[in-house]
């Protein structure tokens, strides 16, 4: 019987597509606020302003995606325990029914006596 862990091994890709749509969309603020500083006529140095924000943004959303991986990567190793854990549950509940069948079989082929002085 092979264990067949939860669907927890697309989260990652769950959490790439959310990191890149927050990607995405900071890329767009930051042409909308070229866009719009130069249609205004601001100055270079509010450019640089506002550059160094989103900079900062992408910065801390990076973090996060780090710390989502670790996080992934945490429960995928205890996942893998868990699998390896019941692997070996499963082989000593499947020897341990070896045993009783070669018991009973054994007990069943006895000789007639046998079984009686075993009874008593």
């Amino acid at each position: 019987m092979l264990f067949v862990a939860p669907n927890f091994f697309n989260s990652a890709e769950y959490m790439h597509k959310h990191f890149f749509k927050k990607l995405i969309s900071c890329v767009g603020m930051v042409l909308l606020l070229l866009v719009v500083s130069v249609a205004k006529g601001s100055s270079l140095e509010n450019l640089a302003k506002s550059l160094a924000r989103i900079r900062g943004e992408v910065e801390t959303l990076q973090t996060q995606l780090d710390t989502e991986k670790d996080k992934h990567s945490s429960r995928m190793s205890a996942l893998t325990s868990q699998l390896a854990d019941l692997s070996v549950d499963e082989r000593r509940q499947k020897l341990s029914i070896e045993k009783l069948q070669h018991s009973l079989e054994k007990w069943v082929r006895m000789p007639k006596r046998q079984s009686n002085r075993v009874r008593v």
